[in-house]
């Protein structure tokens, strides 16, 4: 069974863009990567200890194909936002932590933070 194959789920990745209208900046949302493949598995919550002794609370592990762009929050507070869309139920996750868990270059597993629906 390859890799691939296990990434049954889909997702539309959003990236957080500032946008300029008419002299006015404004910061939305904006389609990055669409039917992404994918796959979630969530969790009850857990807190990871980061640098510095912070806590960070995720609520789901997401594994994506390597060299998908998908990017964690920085700290001028841009980051990615992913919305499930197989199965459809329209979770929106924010992207809190990438990284290439195997150290192998084989797959992305990004670590998201459940938000509420808009």
């Amino acid at each position: 069974m390859s890799y691939n194959s296990l990434l049954t789920n889909r997702c539309t990745i959003e990236r957080y863009t500032s946008v300029n209208t008419d002299g006015v900046v404004v910061k939305k949302w904006a389609e990055l990567a669409t039917n992404v493949h994918c796959l979630l598995q969530e969790t009850s919550g857990r807190m990871l200890q980061q640098a510095g002794g912070q806590g960070l609370f995720v609520d789901a592990d997401l594994y994506l194909k390597i060299g998908q762009d998908v990017k964690p929050r920085t700290t001028d507070d841009s980051k990615d936002r992913i919305i499930m869309t197989k199965p459809n139920t329209g979770a929106i996750f924010l992207v809190e932590v990438v990284v290439d868990s195997s150290g192998q270059v084989h797959h992305l597993q990004a670590l998201l933070k459940r938000v509420p629906a808009e």
